[in-house]
């Protein structure tokens, strides 16, 4: 028997972190409904390579996963979300900020229908904070580090000993590099 057998999980995740966290899930054991948008499903069953008909990535990160294609801003879907949320666990999501509210699948919501659920949420950049709405996907997170490492080495450059990457880096820590990032308020990464 698997650690997780018994346990059922709601997937409204997309693309690949929470894909992810879902398939390890499902590794260990949970049954995993998944939740995608009806006719294109998720974004990666359409990003190449492919095989047999669907992207590779998609392949990779939802196995051991049921799909049900739910229009989630259609009312008529609701009654059908509420039924499975009254048999589910875990409810796990990725959508950008103030989109689980409109949709009505955020956490006060599911746990009014169900109060035992166990709601994550998978954000790049956190729930809260001046880029709580941003998108977080791979590319841009590594495009923003590289910001961040540039900084660090213009820091360096002016400071000719290396310390100024080490003072950037602290200040990334306590989350204010706005300044050294050329920005003129307090953002955290």
């Amino acid at each position: 028997m698997k650690p997780l057998e018994g346990t059922h999980v709601l997937d409204f995740t997309q693309v690949l972190a929470g894909p992810l966290c879902t398939q390890y899930l499902g590794d260990l054991g949970a049954d995993i409904i998944k939740v995608e948008p009806v006719g294109k499903g998720d974004d990666t069953r359409l990003w190449p390579p492919f095989r047999e008909g669907f992207g590779a990535v998609f392949l990779n990160v939802n196995r051991n996963k049921r799909s049900l294609a739910l229009d989630l801003k259609n009312p008529e879907s609701r009654p059908i979300v509420r039924s499975l949320v009254e048999k589910t666990d875990v409810v796990i999501e990725s959508f950008a900020g103030g989109v689980t509210e409109r949709l009505g699948i955020d956490y006060e919501t599911l746990r009014s229908i169900n109060p035992k659920i166990i709601y994550c949420s998978v954000s790049g950049y956190g729930r809260s904070g001046p880029m709580k709405d941003a998108r977080g996907y791979d590319l841009i997170l590594q495009a923003r580090q590289h910001q961040r490492d540039a900084a660090a080495q213009r820091a360096r450059a002016q400071d000719g000993d290396g310390a100024g990457g080490d003072v950037l880096w602290e200040f990334e820590r306590h989350g204010d590099a706005s300044r050294f990032l050329g920005g003129g308020s307090s953002r955290r990464f």
